[in-house]
This record gives C-alpha cells, structure tokens and sequence, in this order.
C-alpha cells in the first residue's frame, strides 16, 4: 500500500509521526517520507534515531509564522 510511495507527515516529530514513520520503514518500502514540522531539535533527534534510513526521510522545518500552512505551500516540496 505505502511502498514506492512518497509520504508526507505533517507533525511529523511528535509521539505519533515517530511511530507511523518507524512503522512505515518496517512493513513497507516508501520512496521517501516528507517529515514536516516546526521542531528544529526534534528534527535533530529525529535524525539521529533513523540514521541508517537516512536516504528515504527527508526532514522539512516549517518557517512560516503561524502553524495554519496552506497546503498547496506543502505540495510544492514534495
């Protein structure tokens, strides 16, 4: 279902993006997977907890000034 996909995660840094993203690397085989969010460290930690799938995640920090993105803004990355 999600393999050769690419996967977008809005929040994705919180306790449910970290679980769906784990699970998403254990049973499929996504393209890639868009980890959105405007957690700077989170981002970091992130990083570190999946260093050796890397290649497939692709972490995005949200720069806008409210946390209401415009969802078209978001299609434009992936």
């Amino acid at each position: 279902m999600l393999s050769d996909k690419t996967i977008l995660i809005t929040g994705g840094t919180g306790s449910f993006g970290k679980k769906f993203i784990q699970k998403c690397l254990d049973e499929y085989n996504p393209k890639k997977i868009i980890i959105f969010s405007c957690d700077e460290y989170k981002q970091f930690l992130m990083q570190k907890q999946f260093e050796k799938q890397k290649k497939k995640l692709d972490f995005s920090l949200e720069m806008l000034e409210t946390n209401n993105v415009c969802i078209e803004h978001v299609m434009e990355w992936i």
